[in-house]
């Protein structure tokens, strides 16, 4: 399902407002040359461009509304803040918020959604599919947590390994020698990741790597690594939510197309290319 931030922005943006003619469609938002547009001509021109799409994506909001009331299934404000709180720190999320193309609320309405849909979804899957899920897919949810230092030279980081072996703190090392710029003044953490997630050299020998303990120097085309493996998750209690995630992301769709199959829905809104005619 593809009730994504991109398209609920869209409909935080003008579909709940714009649209409605929450302004009054007789509001001037522009003069152009002293010439006026109207708020309504905005309004019609936006329900034309992307009105069908945003009332689909309302549809499907409904539906899984409607949904989780018969089952009873809820999210409490508690669960709807946390998801919200680390959507905020996301990058991308951030950018559009301090542009003023999303707020708080935008989120909120839509991530609701999402929450509910995926509280249905997990209803009907037992804990023994997502044990199942897990030993046929265990090799791709595996994840590792690492420093790392990186050398210009080989010379440099086999002095580096010899301190190390003498008991010298790896962060200590990373925030001091390593030229990785985005993870040095962090010790050198990577944080978690998959196989393949980071250079395939680097990741092949994390995952060799117990916890704890310090590779010997790892040679790639970036220069040379000192890894220090600091946790990892490779069983189903550690990677049961992205277990959940997975069977998840392949069941949004499906779920919300028999919502839709076995509903009565009419849609009233004029397709562009019909009121033009």
């Amino acid at each position: 399902m593809r009730i994504l931030v991109a398209i609920a922005l869209l409909a935080g943006g003008f579909g709940l407002g714009y649209l409605a003619g929450g302004r009054g469609s007789a509001s001037t938002v522009a003069h152009v040359n002293g010439e006026r547009i109207a708020q309504g001509d905005l309004s019609r021109e936006l329900e034309a461009r992307f009105g069908a799409e945003v009332l689909n994506d309302m549809i499907k909001a409904r539906l899984v509304a409607q949904e989780a009331s018969k089952r009873k299934i809820t999210i409490t404000p508690e669960e709807l803040d946390k998801r919200v709180d680390a959507m905020m720190t996301e990058p991308s999320v951030k950018a559009m918020i301090e542009a003023g193309r999303v707020t708080r609320a935008d989120l909120e309405r839509n991530l609701a959604t999402v929450m509910l849909l995926d509280k249905l979804i997990l209803s009907s899957i037992t804990t023994e599919q997502q044990k199942t899920y897990f030993e046929v897919h265990q090799e791709d949810l595996e994840m590792v947590r690492a420093r790392h230092i990186l050398s210009a030279t080989e010379e440099e980081a086999q002095r580096l390994e010899i301190k190390l072996m003498e008991g010298a703190d790896f962060a200590k090392l990373a925030r001091e020698h390593s030229l990785d710029e985005s993870s040095r003044n962090k010790g050198g953490d990577l944080g978690y990741f998959r196989r393949g997630e980071i250079d395939p050299t680097v990741s092949e020998i994390a995952f060799q790597t117990e916890v704890g303990e310090v590779s010997s120097v790892v040679p790639t085309r970036f220069g040379y690594h000192l890894l220090q493996v600091t946790g990892k998750k490779d069983d189903f209690k550690s990677l049961q939510s992205s277990v959940q995630e997975s069977m998840l992301e392949a069941r949004r769709t499906d779920f919300v197309k028999a919502l839709e199959k076995g509903a009565k829905i009419e849609r009233k809104l004029v397709p562009r290319e019909k009121a033009d005619k």
